[in-house]
């Protein structure tokens, strides 16, 4: 997701003349000063550059709004000081104070009604709308022009004001994101669970929110409890496709994966929910545990077979010491529409690889595959994955797929040419990958033998970029 943070919104400053003083050209209109030429230029170049274009005069200011105000995130703090020195040009913060002032200014100078913000960080929050008017009044006037929405390293103090927030006060989220906070409120007890469920079976199904990620963190071990039961939260979302939790700081993380699943079983059985919740196309279990997995639980396992989704996305930590039975059911799942999948397996001494991997699964969908750790003993896997467009052997120090601690306990090295020394690339010989067009080798030392390499552009025509991701 691109994001970038909006943090200066004036352009009086900013004149025509900017575009070297001219209006014309040679006679003609500037084209350059033309709207419509403008509107368009500006809805296809990346968000990144049009961050400087807008600076360009008050006209490209202007006209840049419209995409500007629906991409670019708002980072919020929980402050109600007006005082200007709370805020510098150059920073992404924008305290609670100044915003309602940028608001309430004479003529709306910022174009704030016409092209209001829509994507928002709480950053440093205390979430609770009690003795909190400025909050309050935040989500009764934009409440309903949030459609994604990210609160991190803040504060929930009341799991009431959290349900009123999601529930009621943002009809149009469609992004949820729950990073590192410190959730000191308790959940209810079960008699008042069952109350809400019941609340929000006969509340209007929230049906715009598409992403869900959660992640906690270790610097709070003793509040780990989520401020919402998955039941009471999946009655009112109900078609989330998007779904990834990380860092779940629980005595046994996968517990709650399990209690999800729970859920969505709890709910698919009762009306009118009963063809909801099989939309979910993405699921990130790969950080639910900070730790690498050692066995994959297979109550866990036994859940996503009772639960089936059309996955097209799988990030998963597989488990160092999984048997091959586990992971084949995991791959036979899914095999029919994924089309990307991540598997991450803890390298550890003297530990081998699976053999015959993918255990005969065909994956006829499948576009995008990365393996991460002693997985393969060799390239033979290739010739169940017919539409492979991209391969990455390993993980890179620039991406955040995966948390420190999977990345310090990982090694990688030489796992590339191991599986080049143990394939047959003869047998491999009516194997056409025309798809194929990325192999990544994230190893830093990584090497292939002339013979191998041309073995692998013989099976893959059409490959672009071989080695190392530049």
């Amino acid at each position: 997701m691109d994001i970038s943070y909006d943090t200066f919104e004036s352009g009086d400053h900013l004149q025509h003349d900017s575009i070297q003083n001219v209006s014309s050209c040679q006679g003609k209109e500037n084209p350059l000063l033309n709207s419509v030429v403008l509107r368009r230029f500006f809805q296809v170049i990346p968000l990144s550059h049009l961050k400087n274009f807008r600076l360009v005069c008050k006209l490209w200011w202007e006209e840049s709004l419209a995409r500007w105000r629906d991409e670019v995130w708002v980072v919020l703090r929980d402050n109600e000081d007006n005082d200007r020195s709370a805020f510098h040009p150059n920073s992404n913060f924008l305290s609670m104070g100044l915003y309602f002032q940028m608001l309430s200014a004479p003529s709306d100078p910022f174009f704030m009604a016409e092209f209001p913000f829509q994507n928002y960080v709480l950053h440093n929050w205390e979430l609770r709308l009690r003795r909190r008017a400025t909050q309050l009044k935040f989500w009764k006037r934009f409440g309903h022009l949030v459609k994604q929405l990210e609160i991190r390293y803040s504060t929930v103090l009341s799991h009431k004001a959290f349900r009123r927030i999601l529930f009621e006060l943002t009809p149009n989220l469609q992004y949820l994101s729950l990073n590192e906070n410190y959730y000191e409120c308790r959940l209810p007890t079960p008699i008042l669970s069952a109350i809400y469920y019941q609340r929000s079976r006969s509340l209007n199904v929230q049906s715009k929110l598409k992403e869900l990620k959660v992640s906690l963190t270790l610097e709070y071990f003793d509040r780990y409890t989520l401020p919402f039961t998955w039941i009471v939260f999946l009655t009112r979302f109900p078609n989330i496709e998007i779904l990834s939790l990380k860092n779940l700081c629980f005595e046994r993380p996968y517990l709650e994966v399990e209690n999800l699943l729970e859920s969505i079983k709890i709910i698919r059985r009762g009306r009118p929910f009963r063809n909801q919740l099989v939309r979910l196309r993405e699921l990130n279990i790969l950080d639910v545990q900070e730790k690498p997995l050692s066995i994959f639980p297979s109550s866990t396992l036994s859940l996503m077979e009772q639960v089936p989704f059309p996955l097209t996305s799988l990030f998963i930590d597989i488990g160092s010491k999984t048997v091959w039975s586990d992971l084949n059911r995991i791959l036979v799942m899914y095999s029919k529409t994924l089309r990307k999948l991540v598997l991450f397996r803890e390298n550890e001494p003297d530990q081998e690889p699976y053999r015959s991997f993918p255990f005969g699964v065909v994956f006829d969908t499948l576009r995008e595959l990365r393996l991460v750790g002693s997985i393969c003993e060799n390239f033979h896997f290739l010739q169940f994955t017919p539409c492979l467009k991209m391969l990455q052997i390993g993980y890179f120090d620039d991406d955040d797929l995966m948390s420190c601690a999977k990345i310090r306990n990982g090694n990688q090295s030489q796992i590339f040419r191991k599986m080049c020394e143990g394939t047959d690339f003869h047998s491999l010989e009516r194997v056409t990958l025309q798809y194929m067009e990325t192999l990544l080798v994230a190893d830093e030392n990584w090497s292939c033998e002339r013979e191998n390499a041309d073995a692998v552009h013989r099976m893959m025509p059409n490959l672009k970029l071989f080695g190392k991701r530049r």
